[in-house]
């Protein structure tokens, strides 16, 4: 059924939006220690240099295969983007989706009024409202499916799909001309903004396909600005 589809579909995205929000915040634990000079100079000149670098490149790659898995898997089981899209490519599920989207909102109205005037004014709101809401998602839906093509098949993804198997294919450390070195993003094919860029093109594509699934949103500032905090007083101590 159209509605159990749907369903699973509201279910996934759930899941896609949490796994969002931790790469979210291992990201801004990691930032400071690639940014912040007054952070990660800390260990210059001295055995915890080491330590960094085991904490950059375990952040890291948990970061990129995270992103892979919500955005890029392809298997019909897994809870990614990918099974979203496709699921909002079908003319059943638009269908019953845009009928759910554009309902109209209830409506009270205060004053004194007849009867008759009471239930034409809640029907011109209430058809201003769902025309709203069609043109809303007539241009919502088109958007999200264009943006993912265009992640899928850009070069930013065809490098993190790449770095994601070499994440699989080695270790963390190798050996060169007799010294222990540990990977960094370099090596992976990537720099280390790569995973702050497809970090922020998701955002819009993931929480664009909640609107859709559900008709409601996040207060995303919220959300975003207390992993901030997190880091900034975690790294502060």
């Amino acid at each position: 059924m159209i509605s159990d589809r749907i369903d699973k579909l509201i279910f996934i995205n759930e899941g896609v939006i949490s796994d969002y929000f931790i790469v979210d915040q291992n990201w801004q634990i990691l930032a400071p220690l690639l940014k912040d000079e007054n952070i990660y100079s800390r260990w210059d000149h001295s055995y915890g240099v080491d330590g960094v670098n085991v904490i950059r490149i375990a952040l890291y790659t948990r970061i990129i295969s995270e992103l892979h898995s919500i955005l890029f898997d392809n298997d019909k089981k897994s809870g990614s983007i990918k099974n979203v899209i496709v699921g909002l490519q079908d003319k059943g599920v638009i269908k019953e989706l845009r009928k759910r989207f554009c309902s109209p909102s209830g409506v009270n109205v205060v004053g004194e009024y007849s009867e008759s005037e009471t239930q034409r004014i809640i029907e011109n709101i209430q058809l201003e409202d769902i025309k709203r809401k069609e043109e809303a998602f007539d241009r919502i839906l088109p958007e999200v499916i264009t943006s993912y093509e265009n992640l899928e098949t850009s070069e930013l993804a065809v490098r993190i799909k790449t770095a994601r198997d070499k994440i699989y294919a080695h270790k963390e450390i190798r050996t060169i001309d007799g010294e222990r070195k540990y990977y960094d993003a370099s090596d992976l094919g990537l720099q280390y903004d790569d995973a702050e860029q497809l970090i922020g093109e998701a955002k819009k594509l993931i929480f664009n396909a909640n609107i859709l699934l559900t008709n409601s949103s996040y207060s995303l500032d919220s959300f975003l600005n207390h992993h901030k905090k997190v880091a900034n007083e975690y790294w502060a101590r």
